[in-house]
């Protein structure tokens, strides 16, 4: 069960991390335009 934990706990990171990226982007072109 812990390995399956891990790669949950991988995988959320990942998530977030691409969020994060994705939102930093989207600011940057807001602030861009505005």
């Amino acid at each position: 069960n812990e390995p399956f934990n891990v790669k949950v706990q991988f995988v959320g990171l990942d998530i977030g991390y691409g969020l994060q990226l994705f939102l930093s982007a989207w600011a940057a072109e807001n602030l861009l335009k505005a």
